[in-house]
């Protein structure tokens, strides 16, 4: 305990001359907390885009749905008593919020003299916007959820895909697809809205139509998958576990497996954060370790009388090593505190980023400060400080005491 007093009574009284270490700590602690805060905003932000945008948390469809190829559209597509089967079992557990059917399409669409390929995807659209608000991004028109019920021959198509057909919202079109049964069917349709996903290659080809006009024109009552979302991220694998016994002709897949991109997006910012806090941790114990060893040298007259009153120089470099713990441990609570205010001050400022690669719109800049990753930042912030110390203090075993008092 008597070391841990003449620790704190020499922090009190050095002070000063520790401001500017602490200053140094101070920043180190703030540009890693932000660090920590935009990274978390980013996983965060990805892994809910990534299952609001469509892929939700859980995928059923047939085996060679997923890993097989399909000849014909439709062809490893859900029969009417499969869909039942997953809209029931969907319906009576709370752990799954919605389940939404969806057929994926292609064929040609035309206006007029031009013809070009389309990318369909048909959905229930009202259930979809209870996926998420911006799952179609309508930017001119209406979206497909304000159709009535028996209004089907309408379709939402890319802002890029409308250009070059030359249509805007109210104009007919007329689609065109290969039937389940090999030959050729058409349908007219109204173009209701256009939407942009922010890639001009998707917009080039994108289409949204109701499930019954894909089924219309593919002459089929089949569906190709079955999206789940779920209430909570930490039921997935019971839910996964349980269906995968239940139905067991059907194959599963969650969004980690039908979106590597985010696993692959953590392990490179987590590498590349990892080596920004080396460095940041190499910046603060260098500068920690030449502050204590200068506060040694003017000290030692201090630490020779120390000793020879009969005071073990271990003693003396424990004291030293509490009083770094505690620099350690104010600068980072300070630190901390600045980061929350500024990750506040971040998102309220609402910074507008330039566009990602592939992608023509800019994001708004978001930070999530987190709590518990903070807290490890200030006890690792407070082990360095210890670390550095430790390393300074090395030079006490090295002082001659009457040299020291005397000079």
């Amino acid at each position: 305990m008597i070391w841990f007093t003449l620790a704190w009574r020499n922090f009190i009284r050095n002070t000063r001359r520790s401001y500017f270490t602490l200053m140094i700590i101070v920043v180190g602690t703030v540009a890693c907390a932000i660090g920590i805060a935009y990274i978390n905003a980013t996983f965060l932000l990805v892994k809910e885009g990534t299952i609001r945008s469509g892929v939700g948390h859980l995928q059923i469809a047939l085996p060679d749905w997923f890993d097989g190829f399909e000849e014909s559209t439709l062809q490893h597509g859900l029969t009417p008593e499969q869909a039942d089967k997953i809209e029931t079992y969907s319906a009576n557990n709370p752990s799954i919020q919605l389940a939404l059917p969806r057929i994926r399409f292609q064929g040609l669409i035309s206006h007029g003299d031009t013809s070009l390929v389309f990318i369909g995807d048909a959905v229930n659209a009202k259930l979809e916007r209870q996926l998420s608000q911006s799952f179609v991004n309508t930017v001119e028109g209406q979206g497909l959820e304000y159709l009535e019920q028996d209004e089907i021959y309408h379709v939402v198509i890319g802002s890029e895909l409308a250009r070059l057909l030359g249509v805007n919202p109210g104009d007919n079109i007329t689609l065109m697809a290969v039937t389940v049964h090999g030959g050729i069917n058409a349908v007219d349709a109204t173009v209701q809205g256009m939407s942009k996903s922010g890639s001009p290659e998707i917009d080039r080809m994108q289409l949204y139509a109701p499930l019954e006009l894909a089924q219309s024109l593919l002459l089929s009552n089949k569906v190709s998958k079955y999206v789940l979302l779920l209430t909570d991220d930490e039921v997935l694998v019971s839910v996964q576990n349980q269906l995968a016994q239940d139905l067991p002709e059907l194959a599963l897949r969650s969004w980690q497996e039908l979106s590597p991109f985010y696993a692959q997006m953590v392990a490179l910012y987590t590498r590349q954060f990892v080596v920004f806090g080396i460095i940041i941790g190499l910046v603060v114990s260098l500068t920690m370790g030449n502050a204590m060893l200068m506060n040694l040298f003017e000290r030692k007259q201090e630490l020779a009388t120390m000793s020879s009153m009969g005071l073990p120089q271990r003693g003396i470099r424990v004291s030293y090593l509490f009083e770094s713990g505690l620099l350690g441990l104010t600068a980072g609570a300070i630190g901390l505190l600045i980061s929350v205010a500024a990750c506040q001050l971040i998102n309220v400022l609402g910074i507008e980023m330039p566009p990602p690669p592939g992608r023509s719109d800019g994001y708004r800049l978001f930070v999530l400060f987190d709590l518990a990753s903070s807290l490890m930042l200030w006890v690792a912030i407070i082990t360095l400080c210890v670390i550095a110390a430790g390393f300074a203090t090395n030079r006490i075993n090295k002082l001659q005491i009457v040299e020291a008092i005397n000079g």
